[in-house]
């Protein structure tokens, strides 16, 4: 398994909640960490203090309305773990600044168990040339984070970016620049009803299987040539709604341009 939460060059905390927010814009929510981050490095290090502090984040972010997606908790203890590249983590994480190697992820939602062996199904699927492209070619953490955990828009650019049959074989630099294309393509897609609540990627094995488009619009693509199906786990991912099949065609066709042979 490939550790993907915390890498050379960059870190993800999708998994915690992190763009569960109201406003989870590049802008908002590097404000958003780098003011928790301050605020909580004065917070005494003792369970009553760290738990005040945990309930009173979240109340302040959400006393107006629930999370854009309420069954997703977002943990009030993401930050920014690394003083000299914004880096988020767990600010209970016993390498976090302050905490001397005290390990106090129990006093989250989740608890410390689960933080310490869950993982995305990222780190099984993904293969080491991926890793190393993505880690190559990724090092902003927010498009980082978008990016990783889609795992079936990560098999298609792999299986598109490392093809046997082109002509001849893509060039380094050229993989790079498709994966930065691809990561501003996932965090700006332009197929999203709530470009808030749809950028959120909920990829939890109770996950509610969301339409991407009518039962109409989606037999009508099915009869359509070219028709793939592995598109409907692959616009799930980035959260999209079609509301016609040429909407449908103009997607693929996005990706698909991504990565054409020179």
């Amino acid at each position: 398994m490939i550790p993907l939460c915390q890498t050379p060059r960059s870190a993800c905390a999708a998994c915690c909640g992190i763009y569960n927010v109201e406003d989870n814009s590049r802008t908002a929510l590097q404000a958003l960490l780098a003011d928790r981050t301050v605020r909580f490095a004065r917070v005494p290090r003792f369970p009553e203090a760290i738990e005040t502090f945990g309930r009173q984040e979240f109340e302040r972010l959400f006393h107006a309305a629930p999370p854009p997606i309420p069954d997703f908790h977002h943990c009030p203890y993401i930050g920014f773990i690394d003083e000299t590249h914004p880096r988020p983590g767990c600010l209970l994480h016993p390498q976090a600044p302050a905490n001397g190697g005290m390990d106090w992820r129990d006093l989250c939602h989740y608890g410390g168990f689960a933080c310490r062996t869950y993982f995305c199904p990222s780190h099984e699927s993904m293969s080491q040339r991926m890793y190393d492209l993505l880690q190559t070619a990724i090092d902003d953490w927010y498009d980082y984070g978008m990016m990783i955990s889609r795992r079936h828009l990560i098999a298609f650019l792999e299986d598109r970016l490392f093809s046997e049959t082109r002509n001849a074989p893509m060039a380094t630099s050229d993989r790079i620049g498709v994966v930065r294309k691809a990561a501003a393509l996932v965090v700006d897609w332009p197929y999203r009803n709530d470009p808030v609540r749809d950028r959120i990627h909920y990829f939890f094995n109770d996950a509610k299987a969301q339409p991407i488009a009518s039962v109409e619009t989606l037999t009508a693509w099915m009869s359509s040539p070219g028709y793939d199906a592995h598109w409907i786990d692959r616009f799930r991912e980035i959260g999209s709604t079609f509301a016609t099949v040429d909407q449908i065609t103009d997607a693929i066709d996005r990706w698909r341009a991504l990565t054409a042979t020179p």
